[in-house]
């Protein structure tokens, strides 16, 4: 899942995929805009096939709590 989420965020910001940490903050590390989010959203929801609501972007501050929203999300479906 690393993976997949990191090549997501490499496509949104145009950053190398080794330069991504599960550590890295998306908004100090990777220079996310608030368009960069929406465009994070789209990409994330159409690789996975799930809708995130907006409130829940709230929690992704780093990759990895993407990473684990993603883990609850898809076993509880």
């Amino acid at each position: 899942m690393f993976d997949r989420v990191v090549a997501i965020i490499s496509s949104v910001v145009g950053m190398e995929y080794q330069e991504i940490t599960s550590d890295s903050n998306l908004l100090i590390d990777l220079g996310f805009s608030s368009l960069d989010v929406v465009d994070l959203a789209l990409g994330l929801e159409e690789e996975f096939n799930i809708v995130i609501p907006d409130r829940d972007f709230n929690r992704f501050l780093v990759v990895k709590d993407i990473i684990g929203y993603l883990g609850e999300r898809l076993a509880s479906e």
